[in-house]
């Protein structure tokens, strides 16, 4: 049964939190299934698709996109030992988020910064299920039963550099080339990274029992971003709003990122390596929170009064 924090934005801007251990049941209940202090979620390498990415013309400063990911669990840590490994004695998990961001483009297009772009629709969602995702194919991984989710609360940071002196290379170089695209498709060489809060909104208590009602709840999520694909195969397709099974094509045109004068928009595709970690308020801050905010509203009253 999912359990709803209620929640403000404000509130979370002022709240001071720190990160703390939490359980992780990874059979949903069922017998043998606690890991008890957990502080992060290691994703395996995978995939990340900025939607537009790629226009004709090129990318442009204040050009808006839609960035998707997807990946499986690799292992839960406490940040030095690995204390369950994904399918071990327990069940698998995939994450899938997605968000806009408003580029502003330098270096004559080969270096891109992004902030979030207000009043969009963003996403993130953990799901459990018996088996990974399929990387190659980008399907399965909404296909489980899911057991949190939440909505971008900031990004602090979003870039990608192209290497102009690598020129262009084989875009998958993960084991076999049987990337489901063009046969021979290219991809520019560069890196890049994202870090992101999100705010978590529901869960389900079987598999997060440490999690309290009312908690202001957030994770952050660090990832790399990189081309060409050497960890990972590319995936063909992503969901557009983490419900969907692999509803949007990959389309990148037969060279990744390369310049492109005429013709459709394109996206552009990287290998995105993740892990994220849970935040949740300190015994006592909502209580020293709510009196400031009270003294705050003693204050404004004041102030009325003695303007009349």
């Amino acid at each position: 049964m999912f359990k709803k924090t209620i929640l403000a934005a404000s509130i979370l801007c002022a709240m001071a939190g720190s990160a703390q251990a939490f359980t992780v049941d990874v059979n949903g209940g069922a017998a043998g299934g606690t890991i008890a202090g957990v502080t992060t979620l290691d994703w395996l390498p995978g995939n990340a698709l900025a939607v537009g990415g790629n226009p004709s013309g090129g990318l442009q400063t204040g050009d808006v996109v839609q960035l998707l990911y997807q990946a499986n669990l690799g292992t839960l840590t406490d940040g030095n030992n690995i204390l369950y490994t994904s399918g071990v004695g327990g069940l698998r998990f995939t994450a899938v988020a997605g968000f806009f961001e408003t580029a502003t483009v330098t270096n004559g297009g080969l270096n891109a910064t992004f902030t979030a772009t207000p009043n969009t629709s963003s996403f993130f969602r953990i799901y459990a299920t018996p088996t990974n995702g399929n990387n190659l194919a980008g399907t399965g991984f909404t296909t489980g039963t899911l057991v949190l989710e939440g909505t971008l609360q900031s990004v602090q940071s979003s870039n990608f550099t192209v290497n102009p002196a690598a020129g262009t290379v084989q875009f998958d170089q993960f084991g076999t080339n049987n990337y489901a695209g063009p046969p021979n498709t290219l991809t520019v060489v560069g890196s890049g990274s994202t870090d992101l809060t999100w705010l978590i909104t529901n869960w389900d208590s079987a598999f997060f029992p440490s999690f309290n009602l009312g908690d202001l709840i957030t994770t952050a999520i660090n990832s790399s971003l990189v081309d060409p694909f050497r960890q990972v195969d590319p995936s063909a397709l992503f969901s557009s709003n983490g419900i969907a099974n692999g509803d949007v094509a990959h389309n990148i045109g037969t060279c990744n990122g390369c310049p492109q004068s005429s013709g459709s928009d394109l996206n552009f595709q990287f290998q995105a390596d993740a892990n994220s970690s849970i935040t949740v308020p300190e015994p006592g801050t909502l209580a020293l929170l709510g009196a400031a905010l009270g003294g705050l509203g003693m204050f404004n009253r004041r102030r009325r009064v003695e303007a009349a």
